[in-house]
């Protein structure tokens, strides 16, 4: 058994498939499927089954998944730790959030990059539930959550809350309106930005979030909005295309605060100056602050 192994299982895992898992390792798919085969052979066991649609891991396969990342992240703690003594820093960051909070990091991403060449950033977006289990599973190093307050994690940037309507809605000449007064409204709902949240606000409203359609992509949600189907909460930052819609702030005020977070404080490595440079750049205010 060996690091080439176990990179390449898990990087077929990840990528769901064996040509897109040999692009990102720097491997021909044959040879990304000869270091899957030979670490099955090693072990004895069949890790992953392989169809037209994809790959799928078997039971035992999930079991070794586990043991294979912690491998492979301990692996890349002790290559951080060594470039960091020699004054340098090098190896992968995973970045993660949804997309209506991956739009913020771009500019960090930038500097970032132009301060540590030999880092390569790898960003994933998907939906909260996503975000989450990618972190958990230290798939990700850092993640973007969505809050109320900036009680944990390095502060990012924040927005406000605001409901979005059809300009031919009765409430869409308001000047600030509440959850309470949207109740009969049906709901569309994005799982690709703050749902937890808005749940949160919900609750604090004490109302119960009824959503009549889910979709993930956020111009489909405003799509969905502009044709009357119903209304929706987004945070500020993600009202990209205002045609044919308003937005109308929430009352009582209501901020989205995204602040990154790790799974391990990370005292040494591109994760803690990737942390370090966000703290630096949100105590500069570089971003507009729209609470």
């Amino acid at each position: 058994m060996n690091l080439a192994q176990l990179r390449a299982f898990v990087g077929v895992v990840d990528e769901g498939s064996f040509t897109l898992a040999a692009a990102v390792l720097g491997l021909t798919q044959s040879g990304a499927s000869h270091a899957v085969a030979s670490l099955e052979r090693e072990l004895g066991l069949p890790l992953i089954h392989r169809s037209r649609t994809g790959v799928v891991v078997t039971a035992h396969g999930e079991r070794i998944l586990r043991h294979a990342r912690e491998a492979l992240h301990r692996v890349d703690r002790i290559a951080e730790d060594a470039a960091a003594a020699t004054g340098r820093y090098a190896g992968r960051l995973r970045l993660a959030g949804v997309p209506s909070a991956c739009q913020l990091l771009p500019p960090l991403v930038a500097e970032f990059g132009r301060r540590y060449p030999d880092v390569e950033v790898v960003l994933l977006e998907g939906t909260d539930d996503e975000v989450d289990g990618w972190l958990d599973d230290e798939i990700a190093d850092l993640a973007v959550r969505s809050r109320t307050d900036f009680a944990d994690g390095t502060p990012l940037a924040e927005d406000r809350m605001v409901a979005v309507l059809d300009r031919g809605h009765a409430l869409a000449g308001q000047e600030s309106i509440t959850l309470a007064d949207l109740d009969d409204d049906p709901f569309v709902l994005s799982d690709g930005g703050c749902e937890p949240l808005i749940r949160e606000l919900y609750k604090a409203a004490g109302l119960t979030l009824r959503h009549k359609l889910r979709v993930r992509d956020m111009a489909t949600l405003l799509a969905l909005v502009r044709e009357q189907v119903g209304i929706t909460v987004i945070p500020e930052l993600s009202f990209t295309d205002r045609q044919g819609l308003v937005a109308i702030p929430i009352t009582p005020a209501s901020r989205r605060c995204l602040t990154l977070v790790t799974k391990h404080a990370p005292r040494i490595g591109p994760a803690r100056a990737f942390l370090d440079l966000a703290d630096h750049t949100w105590r500069g205010q570089p971003f507009h602050s729209l609470a």
